[in-house]
């Protein structure tokens, strides 16, 4: 959780389906996400669901990761957080956000595979939380 994200629910239907999803969510978006990895079982797309508790802490941790393998180039190199929870999971990654998608898209150096962003780009303050889900 410290680190900034954690596997928050391993689909029920790991080996009963072909296709695979990393759903991704913070805050109160999490409901959300889960709605959708219950809809993607429909779909035959099994989804796991994971809480990002801090955009901030995983680009830092990123930036840091990166860093020290500048400085170090003769070591092995270290990887970033996201990188160490997503290299062995199957399917795309897609990243739901009460924010702009510019805050989950400073993630994608260090994903393993293509991010997917959903935000609220082009949604104005005047909506509620609701309207823009």
């Amino acid at each position: 959780i410290l680190k900034g994200m954690y596997k928050f629910k391993t689909s029920d239907k790991k080996k009963k389906l072909k296709h695979r999803a990393q759903l991704m969510g913070a805050g109160p978006i999490m409901n959300q996400v889960l709605k959708a990895q219950q809809l993607l079982e429909k779909y035959d797309v099994a989804a796991d669901v994971w809480s990002i508790t801090s955009f901030k802490e995983l680009r830092r941790d990123g930036l840091e990761t990166d860093r020290w393998n500048r400085l170090h180039p003769a070591s092995k190199p270290k990887k970033a957080y996201i990188t160490e929870c997503l290299e062995n999971e199957e399917g795309p990654v897609v990243i739901a956000s009460d924010y702009m998608k510019i805050l989950p898209d400073g993630l994608a150096p260090w994903s393993p595979k293509p991010i997917v962003s959903l935000g609220t780009d082009g949604f104005g303050r005047s909506e509620t939380r609701e309207a823009l889900r």
